[in-house]
């Protein structure tokens, strides 16, 4: 007997930009570690991610789990998250 087989539904991203501002809503990209120009929030729509952030000046090293998060201009940092997430690049 066959049973029906579901495919994950396709997940489209989208981008908006205003002003100074930008928002991507869409799958984590899963990038390496990395720095922006911008601050970043950072907001989990699905599950918690992993932040990891480095550096002699960050405060808050290491990794921790989060739903939102801030993440500073030139922070080098490392995002690890499975579902759909929302950043918001806000330039001063």
């Amino acid at each position: 007997m066959n049973t029906p087989s579901f495919q994950k539904p396709i997940i489209r991203a989208r981008i908006s930009v205003s002003g100074a501002r930008a928002a991507y809503m869409g799958p984590s990209l899963n990038l390496s570690p990395h720095r922006n120009g911008t601050a970043i929030v950072a907001i989990a729509l699905e599950a918690p991610f992993e932040l990891e952030r480095f550096g002699a000046s960050v405060p808050l090293q290491g990794v921790s789990i989060e739903h939102v998060a801030l993440i500073e201009a030139g922070t080098q940092h490392h995002l690890r998250a499975s579902g759909e997430m929302v950043f918001v690049y806000l330039d001063a």
